[in-house]
This record gives structure tokens, sequence and C-alpha cells, in this order.
């Protein structure tokens, strides 16, 4: 999971209830009001300041995105408890139960989705505004979790760029809505409130040893995908069923009001997110969730979330989920790296949209006998579905019209254009694998020269990181006369040693190579492309290749962009004017690595530097090429940047390995 990519929304602003009239069974009854809590509107509070803070990185909430869990225990409860009560009663309505489930979600969301779609048009390329219409599409309909649990992976885009990344826990937790009413329904007709309870904590149990022993093998599944987040729902619906049970006495619910309190805080503290999540981690924050909500109506300490500034936020909390991440990621794409100052005037801004989005748009939705008759229109699900259709088209137009590049003029036209698509250029899932591939599903042909034609043409192999995978297509346009051969492993340091015990995939790729490849054929020249400085390590490399006999050339490390450079163009193409001025503003947000220590560790004719290759002198770099962009994102090379490279490669080839590869 790329770093930023933890939050949520999706919860309900008031928790009382009158049953419908008409019952899923078609007896006419009604259940009793459930009684109002405001504490649990405090841990909301809580939960969605700490998602605010994690998001907009102010300093001590490094675990803030625990916040999503502790939403998902507060709707396990609510949900639960109102079809559980109504089902026993004879008074659920399928029906309304999700027409309510759209008057309180939708509207905000619809909202949300249209504002972020126009004013994304304002900031971001073409390929960025195209992205997030499918995501706003997949957003209606409840579905964005599966998009960006597919998409994620090692090339997936850094959070700061995707304005509705929080929406996949929409996803969630409205496919939860799906399937539990049923499944409570169904089961309170063979249970009683202890054999519920009991089931509940299997769940829990259940749940929680799948997702932890599946662990960082399936890190996108389980935080993405609804069945590993059950275990949290289901541990606030046992909350429902160990109502019964709750203890009165201030001796036993003021020390389990201040454990739930202090499991669920200290993670917000403590937590990163360089952490396996949610695996056996997340069962801390939602334990103490749980117990909050257990002990919370028995307690004096009841206080610190049913006072008036907490209740306040936790009403807003859903419109304040919705609303701070995209205004935070527009601001961030067309202001650039955002100072404290700043983050903390959006977060004021946050609340006041958030207040504003409350009072005007949940709130007579939610209420539609007691609003004025624009929105008793609209709230008939005939306007739902206006709504609905109105974002979906909208979403289309930006996913299919390429994001709207008539936006810009020719020239940015071109610089931003993104036709190419790299997994084919680099030939992944063949010569080019991600971690999660194993060696053996490398084909020989990759890089075994005796399956080549019998020919007198040198063999040249291109070895190492996702950053040999970028240089392929302009090698092998360049190098015509040579067989050129490719093994690239996405994201692992090529070096005899033994990395990393979290990256068990890199070290199988290495002793693969070290022990099976390069020992078994010979290359007329390997390319090693992996980034980084060398280090111990590189000792036991060379060694290697010197034992072998092997020629090799390291390209060393390129330059880095701190943020997309079609993020940059987008921003400042419209004023930059000339294209020196551009290149300038390039220059300034690229980040150049240091080849000394390459130097010093290589001789001339066994180092090649990129850097050099890109910038002939310091004051000029190509960053674009015949009117296009050089680079596809932050770190890697398009076809273009390819052709660049491997041209002066060839060059400083013709000079320092005469004759190996003949000039076409």
């Amino acid at each position: 999971m790329a770093k930023g990519e933890r939050g949520h929304a999706g919860f309900f602003r008031r928790q009382t209830h009158q049953g419908p009239a008409c019952s899923w069974l078609g007896v006419k009854m009604r259940s009793k009001t459930l009684p109002y809590r405001p504490d649990i509107d405090g841990l909301r509070a809580i939960a969605v300041l700490s998602v605010v803070f994690y998001h907009y990185q102010v300093p001590g909430f490094p675990g803030g995105f625990i916040g999503v869990d502790i939403f998902f225990v507060i709707s396990g409860y609510l949900i639960t408890r109102l079809v559980y009560q109504q089902a026993r009663a004879g008074t659920f309505s399928f029906r309304d139960f999700y027409l309510r489930r759209i008057r309180r979600l939708f509207p905000a969301l619809a909202l949300t989705l249209l504002l972020t779609l126009l004013g994304a048009a304002l900031v971001l390329p073409p390929e960025q505004l195209a992205r997030l219409g499918r995501i706003a599409g997949a957003a209606v309909l409840s579905l964005s979790n599966l998009m960006f649990w597919r998409e994620a992976g090692y090339f997936d885009g850094a959070a700061q760029t995707k304005p509705l990344l929080h929406t996949w826990s929409l996803g969630v937790e409205e496919q939860f809505y799906l399937v539990w009413p049923a499944l409570i329904l169904l089961c309170s007709r063979h249970l009683n409130r202890r054999s519920m309870a009991g089931l509940m904590a299997g769940l829990v149990v259940l749940g929680v040893l799948i997702t932890g022993g599946l662990g960082g093998a399936h890190a996108a599944a389980t935080f993405y995908l609804t069945p590993f987040r059950l275990p949290e729902f289901a541990l606030g619906a046992l909350m429902v069923f160990l109502d019964p049970s709750r203890p009165r006495k201030a001796v036993i619910v003021t020390p389990l009001f201040l454990l739930g309190l202090a499991l669920m805080s200290v993670p917000v503290f403590v937590y990163t997110d360089k952490m396996v999540f949610p695996g056996f981690a997340a069962i801390w924050p939602c334990l103490g969730a749980g117990l909050l909500i257990f002990t919370g109506p028995n307690t004096r300490l009841n206080t610190l979330l049913a006072n008036r500034a907490m209740v306040g936020i936790g009403l807003i909390s859903y419109s304040l989920y919705l609303i701070h991440w995209p205004l935070f990621v527009l601001a961030h794409q067309s202001l650039g790296p955002l100072s404290g100052l700043m983050r903390v005037a959006l977060i004021g801004l946050s609340v006041l949209l958030a207040a504003l989005s409350y009072r005007f748009v949940e709130t007579p939705f939610r209420q539609k006998w007691q609003t004025p008759r624009f929105y008793k229109l609209l709230g008939r699900p005939g306007g739902y579905v206006g709504m609905a259709v109105l974002v979906l088209c909208l979403s289309a137009s930006a996913a299919l019209g390429g994001g709207w590049k008539g936006r810009y003029n020719a020239a940015l036209k071109t610089l931003l254009d993104t036709k190419e698509d790299y997994r084919t250029t680099n030939r992944l899932g063949s010569c080019y694998q991600l971690k999660t591939a194993h060696w053996q599903d490398i084909p020989r042909a990759c890089y075994d020269p005796s399956l080549l034609p019998d020919n007198d043409r040198p063999d040249i192999l291109l070895v190492g990181s996702s950053y040999s995978a970028d240089l392929y297509p302009g090698l092998s346009k360049v190098l015509v006369n040579a067989d050129l051969l490719q093994l690239s492993k996405a994201g692992c340091l090529f070096r005899n040693v033994h990395l990393d015990k979290n990256i068990p995939a890199c070290n199988a790729y290495n002793r693969f190579v070290f022990d099976q490849v390069l020992p078994n054929h010979h290359y007329d020249l390997v390319i090693i492309s992996t980034g980084g400085t060398p280090g111990k390590a590189w000792e036991k490399t060379r060694a290697v290749f010197d034992a072998l006999g092997q020629d090799y050339v390291v390209m060393g490390d390129r330059p880095k962009f701190t943020e997309d450079p079609k993020i940059l163009v987008s921003r400042h193409g419209r004023r930059a004017g000339p294209r020196a001025v551009l290149e300038a503003v390039l220059s300034r947000a690229a980040r150049f690595p240091d080849d000394q220590a390459w130097r010093a560790a290589l001789p001339p004719d066994k180092f090649f530097s990129l850097t050099e290759a890109l910038c002939p002198t310091p004051q000029t770099c190509q960053w674009i090429v015949q009117g296009h962009l050089v680079y596809r994102d932050k770190n890697h090379f398009n076809t273009d940047g390819a052709v660049l490279i491997a041209k002066a490669f060839s060059t400083w080839l013709s000079q320092n390995r005469p004759g190996l590869v003949k000039t076409p």
C-alpha cells in the first residue's frame, strides 16, 4: 500500500430511528426508538480528527489512519443494533434500510465528487484527470476500493495525486451494508442473543487470524477488500449482544473505559504507515473502540466523548472526511508542497465546509419531511438516480475524453501526452517482473543467448531494477546490431548479497542471476542499472564478474523529481512561457545523484553517468525532447527518455568498446 492510503468515510450522523410501518415480513409494526448516544458522536470525532491530522501530516499523529478502523467498529455496532432490534420486532424492511443509507450518504458524496472533478480540471494533467474520472465513477457505484486494490503495486502513484483515494472505505462500508443485514436477519431467527455474541466473537477471531496470517504478502487485498475488514465490523456488532451484560459499577466500568481509551489512542501516536496493516495490529485500536462503546453510557468519564465540542465534530465527521482529502490534494497540486500554516488553514476550511455541508446537504436530505420543496424533489428515488447519472456522465467524460485535453494549447498537449503503456514497452510480465513474481516465471528467452539465432551480433544482458526496465525500449531501438536480453526485477537492488529479510523476492532474484544465469551463460556485455551507491555490497558483486571474466558496465543513478513532471508542467506550463523557462522549473524540482562514489569504485570504462547523459552541462538538462517530456513519473524514463539515454550510451560504447556494436 502506498503511504497515505489510509482514511475512511461513510458514517451516520444520528442514531435515533423510528421503525418503518412496512415490515420485510409484511407485518405492520413500529419499533421502539433507539436511544441516541452522544458519546458515539464523540468517538467519531476522535476517529475523523485522527485521520485528518494523519493526512495533513500534523506532527505526532503517524498512526492516525486507525481512525478508519474505529469507524468500521462504530458502523458494525450501529447497523447491527438497528437491524437486530427491527428483526426481533418484525419491522425490518430492506427497501427502507437502503433508502435511509442513500439519503444519509449519497447527497454529500455526489456533491463532493462533482466539485472534485471540476476543481481537478483546473490543476490535474490529463492522465491523472482521466484516472480521477474512472475513480469517481467507481465511487458512485461503491466500487472504488476494488479499483484501488487492482491498481496497487510498485508503480502505484503517490497518495497526494489521488483526490478520491479516501473513497475506498466508502466502498468497503457500502459493500458491508449489502451482506450484513441479511446475515443478521437470518441468524436472529435461529440464535438467541448469547449465541449471536458467540458467532460475532468467532468472526472476529477467525478474521483476525486470517488477515494477520496473510500479512504483507497480500497487503493490498487485506487493506482494500471488504472480507478482510469484516472482523472490525463484527467487533462492533459483538458489543450489541454483550450490551445486557454491561457492568454498572464504576469500579469496573471506569478501568474498562480507560483501558479502551488507551488501546484506541496509543496507536494514533505510535503506529506508522510502514507497518503491515490491518493485520494483527488493527485489533488493539478496534478493541479499544469496542470497549468505549460497551462502557460509555455507564461511566462519568463519558463526558470526555459526549461534550458539546466532541459531539459537534462527530456530527460533521462524514462531510469532514469527504471534503478534507480532495481539498488537500488539489491545493498541493496547485501550489506545490504546503507549509505548516497552509495546512492549518486548510484544516480550518475543511471544518467550515463540512459544517455547511452538514447543514445544507446532509440534514435536509435526511429530514425529508421537514425540508423545502427543492430537497423533497431531489430526495425522491428519481432525484438520487439523477444525481448519480450526472456524476457518472461527468466522470465518463473525463475518463473517456482523455482527461479534457482541450484545456491546454497544442504545445502543452504534446508535453502531457501519455499514450505510451510502460507495461508493454518495458516488457512487464515477461522479462520484467514485479516483486510478487517468482524468478521461475521469467521465460528463458529473456536471458539465454543459446536460444537466439546463430549470428555475429553481440549478446548484451540488461539487469537490475525497474531502472533497467525503463531503459530497455531505448536500448533496443538504438543498439539494433546487438541481441539485447533483459532480466529486470522491480524494486530490487542488484547486488551479490542477501538483502533485507522483508524482501525475499529480491533475494531470490539475485540468487537466480548470480548462481544460475551468470555462471552458465556468457555475454559480450552486462549492463547493470539499479540505482543506489556501491558500498561494501558492490565489492562482492564485482568479485563475481571478475571471477567469471564477464565484462560489465554500471549505469549510475538518475536524477529524480520531487513531483511528477506532468504535474509541474500542468501547474506552471500556462504561465512558464518559453521552453527554457519550463525546463528551469523542472530543474529546480530535480534532485541530482552524486556519481563520485561510483567513479571511485570503478574504472572509467565501467561506469556510465545517466546524469551527464541528461545534462551535458550543469545548466542545461534535456527534460524535453522534440516537444515531449523524457520522464513518465518522478523516477522513470519514458521511451523518449530511454532513446535519449541510449543514444548517449551508444556514443560512449563506441569510445570505450570500439567494435562491440556496429553502428547502423
